[in-house]
């Protein structure tokens, strides 16, 4: 996990993780350095084992599908768009986006539960191709 300021807008760029026309706003919280994005975050296919940054708030999709990702840590608390985290190798969705204003997308993990999915998704859940057992009686989500 990335922590300095500078090494964060250096990764990022380096990492060519978002568009030039995007905004981001870094914020030193007493959990650590959280980045905010007003556009959308592209991580995808990195050969990424973990979300290197912590993202608060992503107005735009958040998109870290494609990796060996274990764990959804560093995520963003709140997407504006559709969050898309399929084809990692995911066991829960604990640590995810609180809230997803899009999409909420999981297919092709090894996920046996929805627990820890966000409580409010504005469109569709999206998550075949995984082992689910069952549905938990004491999911709270808003669609």
């Amino acid at each position: 996990m990335l922590y300095c300021s500078e090494t964060i807008l250096n990764w990022l760029k380096e990492n060519n993780m978002f568009s030039s026309d995007c905004k981001y706003f870094i914020r030193n919280t007493l959990n650590g350095t959280v980045i905010d994005v007003d556009g959308n975050v592209n991580i995808a296919e990195q050969n990424l084992n973990e979300i290197p940054i912590n993202f608060g708030h992503v107005w735009g999709d958040f998109d870290c599908s494609g990796n060996n990702l274990q764990s959804l840590n560093g995520s963003p608390v709140f997407v504006s768009g559709d969050f898309m985290c399929q084809r990692n190798n995911l066991a829960s969705l604990e640590n995810g986006p609180e809230i997803v204003n899009g999409a909420y997308i999981c297919y092709e993990n090894k996920l046996t539960r929805l627990q820890g999915i966000a409580k409010l998704i504005k469109k569709y859940i999206e998550c075949a191709l995984n082992p689910i057992e069952s549905i938990d009686d004491n999911l709270n989500i808003t669609l």
